[in-house]
């Protein structure tokens, strides 16, 4: 989904309030998989030329003011999605949704990775439905849409199930779709809802989040696949689980059931830490200290972003490819 300067400019200003950014959202910080199957050469979304390796689609990084002493953090986030090199279409999806409050500063952020599949363009309308879906409940939840989110006096635990439910709306609208046109679409999802200096991370399937600190990635979620449950029994290692065989097998996905088991977790941030969301055409082509090394030597969040996107393609680059990449640039006293 295409979008233009002047409205970007626009999202900057007005970007405030979750039940208007949801429009912008749908209009500007979607990154469109479908957008990608462009001719090398030819000029990507923010004005950005791609190469005959590497053809992506980006998000012009969003940048607030560095605010030091506000309570929340103050953000810089990027994303890029890639084809790869192996499949004719891209089925991944990716959001990036910065809200600022009357003074500019942004308390609240969402982040989010998911991958389709199903193949025939079925996964992408999967991962697509799950990310606008994700959003339109949000949106309509009195937390957001009474901005109850802008003070710091909330219950976390109230925080993760809001998110919860989120997830599992969108569950619930990627299973109908599914039923509708009679296919057997599914997406994973990640997402993380940075909050008053804190990650309020969920995920279904096997999209990752990683925490970046100290040129240290940790990986913050499980996955809900095969060669998961075969190093984690000790099976076989982590390094094996990336040339498995079995490696594209996913135990839970978006779409499959009618009801979903999501997994949530909620991560204290600190400034200079690093939130890394991916698919799995990322993290299966990349060691853990690989990532960390290549999110955290750029100094600017795109380039850390094409960078990683590069190593997977140079890597082999058998998977569709993409990664959002948020830094916490200002305070995060809550």
């Amino acid at each position: 989904m295409p979008f233009t300067l002047s409205t970007w400019t626009l999202a900057i200003v007005v970007g405030a309030v979750l039940a208007t950014a949801v429009l912008l959202a749908l209009a500007l910080s979607r990154l469109k998989a479908s957008g990608a199957e462009q001719d090398a050469g030819s000029p990507v979304d923010g004005g950005e030329q791609s190469n005959g390796d590497e053809i992506t689609q980006r998000l012009p990084p969003s940048v607030r003011p560095d605010v030091q002493g506000a309570a929340g953090a103050t953000l810089r986030a990027a994303a890029r999605t890639d084809r790869g090199r192996v499949r004719d279409i891209n089925e991944d999806d990716t959001l990036i949704l910065d809200l600022k409050d009357d003074s500019g500063i942004v308390r609240t952020a969402l982040y989010a990775v998911a991958d389709g599949v199903g193949g025939k363009e079925k996964g992408e309308v999967a991962s697509h439905t799950a990310i606008e879906a994700t959003i339109r409940a949000l949106q309509a939840h009195p937390f957001f849409e009474n901005e109850a989110y802008l003070r710091s006096d909330f219950d976390d635990a109230d925080v993760v199930e809001i998110v919860r439910g989120a997830v599992m709306t969108a569950n619930r609208e990627v299973y109908s779709t599914k039923v509708e046109q009679s296919s057997d679409m599914g997406t994973t999802l990640v997402l993380a809802l940075v909050l008053h200096g804190k990650a309020f991370v969920a995920n279904v399937g096997d999209s990752r989040a990683y925490l970046v600190r100290d040129n240290r990635a940790q990986k913050l979620t499980e996955d809900h696949s095969l060669v998961e449950r075969m190093v984690a029994s000790g099976q076989i290692t982590s390094a094996e689980a990336r040339l498995h065989p079995r490696r594209n097998v996913i135990l839970r996905t978006l779409g499959s059931d009618p009801q979903v088991e999501v997994d949530l977790y909620v991560e204290p941030l600190q400034t200079g830490d690093r939130l890394l969301l991916c698919s799995d055409g990322l993290s299966s082509m990349l060691p853990d200290e690989a990532l960390a090394q290549i999110a955290d030597r750029e100094r600017d969040v795109d380039r850390a972003c094409r960078a990683l996107v590069r190593a997977a393609n140079e890597a082999g680059g058998t998977d569709n490819i993409s990664v959002v990449l948020a830094e916490v640039m200002g305070s995060v006293d809550s």
